[in-house]
C-alpha cells in the first residue's frame, strides 16, 4: 500500500448550501472572485486539474482510435471516482478534504467503466466541474466553448500527463477500461499512487503545473472584456500566499498592502470583500424575513407592518454597505448599484426591493411579501438548507472577512506544488482560523 502523505488534515466535510438566491449580484460575486485569483476556478490541490485533464485525454482518444462514443464528462468523472475509491481505500471510508462520495460509493464493487460512467454512481457535483477554467487557462485544454464536453488536450497538456504518467502503462490502462471493458487499474501500486487524490504529484509534474499557472494562456479572453494581466495577478498572489505560509498567523489589514501585490489588484480584493459582506447581510435580513412569513398561518406579510419588525434588522446591512460605498469603487456598476439600494433611508423601499431581486423564495405581491417557488413552510432558516457534499480545503489563514475564496484556494494550492509533507500541512491547517 502506498504510503498516504495527506491523510492527517481530517475529515472532509458536507456544508449546506442555501437554495438559490443569487439577488442578480450572482455576477458580481463571480467576477470579484475572478479578479482575485484570475481563472482558478475550484481548484486548491493539483491532482484536481491533473485528473480532469487526464479525462479528457483518455476521452479524446477513446473517440478518435477506437471510435468509441463517449463524452469527456463521463471519462472524467469516472476517474475522479476511481481516484476516491483507490484513496477511501487508505482511509477505510473516512470522509476527507480530498475526497467525496464517501457514502454514495460505499458498497459499490463494481468498478467497470460501463457502470461507473452512469450519472447515478457518484456526486452530483464532482470536484471536475470547478476545473473549467484554470484547464483553459492554463493552456492544457483548448475549446471553442467553455463546455468541459467540447475541450481537447493541447500538446501542453499531455506532455504534463506524460510526465507523471513516465515509465507506467496507465493511460494505455485507462484507454482499455474505458474501451474494452478492461479492469479498473486500481490494484497497482504505481497506479494507484497516481489516481489517488491522497497522493501527491511528482515534484517535475508540479514545477510544470506551477508554470503554467503563472505564465497560463494570455490569449484567453475575460467574459467581461477585463484589461487585467491575468498571468501575473495569478503570479503575484502565489508570491503573496507564499510569505502568509510562514506565518499564517498574521494579521490581513487592507491598510497595508503587502508588496507583492499590486495597489489595483488589492483594491479589488477589499472592494470584492465589503461587497460580499454587503450581499451576505442582505441574505440574512431575507432570511430573518424568510421565517416571519413562514410562522404566519396565511405564509403573507403585510408591507405596512415591514418597518416595525424590521428596522433593526437593517442596521448591519446598511453599515456593511456604506463601507463598500464608501471606497468610492467604480469598476463594477452594478455593485454599486445594489449597495445603494442597501443603503436607502426608507427601509419599506430596501426591504421591497431585496425582495424583488429574490423572487424565488420570496414575493411581493399586492403590498404583501409571499412565498415564491422555492419557499418552505418551515419556522427555521436552517431547515431550508440541503446537504450538498463539496471538496473543500482547511481554513488555515485569518483572512479579513468576506475575503474571495480563491486566495485560500491558492495558499493551499501553492501549499501543495511546493510538496509539502503531512506535518506540515497539519501545522498550517491548525495555525489559524479564518475570521
Amino acid at each position: 500500500m502506498a504510503k498516504m502523505v495527506w491523510g492527517m488534515l481530517g475529515a472532509g466535510r458536507s456544508i449546506s448550501e442555501r437554495r438559490t438566491r443569487t439577488l442578480e449580484v450572482g455576477g458580481v460575486i463571480k467576477e470579484f472572485n475572478n479578479r482575485a485569483v484570475p481563472d482558478l476556478g475550484n481548484l486548491w490541490y493539483a491532482k484536481q486539474l491533473f485528473l480532469a485533464l487526464l479525462g479528457v485525454h483518455i476521452a479524446e482518444r477513446a473517440r478518435e482510435e477506437v471510435k468509441f462514443r463517449v463524452t469527456n464528462i463521463e471519462v472524467a468523472n469516472a476517474i475522479e471516482a476511481l481516484g476516491c475509491i483507490i484513496a477511501f481505500g487508505y482511509c477505510t471510508w473516512t470522509q476527507h478534504e480530498r475526497l467525496l462520495g464517501s457514502t454514495k460509493m460505499r458498497g459499490k464493487h463494481d468498478h467497470s467503466f460501463r457502470s461507473m460512467r452512469h450519472r447515478d454512481f457518484y456526486v452530483t457535483q464532482p470536484m471536475r466541474m470547478g476545473m473549467l477554467q484554470p484547464l483553459l487557462a492554463f493552456g492544457l485544454v483548448k475549446a471553442k466553448t467553455t463546455r468541459f464536453n467540447d475541450y481537447y488536450c493541447t500538446p501542453e497538456g499531455v506532455a504534463l500527463l506524460n510526465i507523471e504518467c513516465e515509465g507506467t502503462q496507465l493511460i494505455t490502462k485507462l484507454l482499455n477500461w474505458v474501451t474494452k471493458g478492461a479492469t479498473a487499474p486500481e490494484h497497482n501500486e504505481s497506479y494507484r499512487n497516481i489516481l489517488s487524490q491522497l497522493e501527491p504529484l511528482s515534484k517535475k509534474t508540479l514545477l510544470q503545473i506551477k508554470a503554467s499557472i503563472e505564465l497560463g494562456n494570455a490569449s484567453v479572453a475575460s467574459p467581461d472584456g477585463s484589461a487585467i494581466h491575468k498571468p501575473q495577478r495569478r503570479s503575484n498572489a502565489l508570491r503573496w500566499v507564499q510569505v502568509l505560509q510562514s506565518d499564517p498567523n498574521q494579521e490581513i489589514d487592507w491598510k497595508r498592502k503587502p508588496v507583492e501585490i499590486e495597489q489595483d489588484h488589492w483594491s479589488d480584493l477589499q472592494a470584492g470583500a465589503l461587497f460580499t459582506n454587503a450581499r451576505d447581510a442582505a441574505m440574512k435580513v431575507l432570511d430573518d424575513l424568510e421565517v416571519s412569513v413562514a410562522q404566519r398561518t396565511d405564509h403573507r406579510f403585510p408591507v405596512s407592518e415591514l418597518k416595525a419588525t424590521f428596522e433593526k434588522h437593517l442596521a448591519p446591512l446598511r453599515d456593511a454597505a456604506r463601507k463598500f460605498l464608501d471606497l468610492d469603487y467604480s469598476l463594477i456598476n452594478e455593485a454599486t448599484r445594489f449597495c445603494a439600494e442597501c443603503n436607502d433611508s426608507d427601509s419599506v423601499q430596501l426591504i421591497i426591493n431585496l425582495v424583488k431581486r429574490d423572487e424565488r423564495v420570496l414575493r411581493f405581491s399586492q403590498s404583501q411579501i409571499v412565498p415564491g417557488a422555492a419557499f418552505r413552510s418551515y419556522a427555521s432558516v436552517a431547515s431550508y438548507t440541503s446537504e450538498i457534499e463539496v471538496a473543500e480545503p482547511p481554513k488555515g489563514l485569518k483572512l479579513p472577512l468576506g475575503t474571495s475564496y480563491r486566495i485560500r484556494n491558492l495558499y493551499w494550492l501553492n501549499v501543495d506544488l511546493n510538496l509539502a509533507d503531512a506535518q506540515t500541512l497539519n501545522s498550517l491547517a491548525k495555525a489559524g482560523v479564518e475570521g
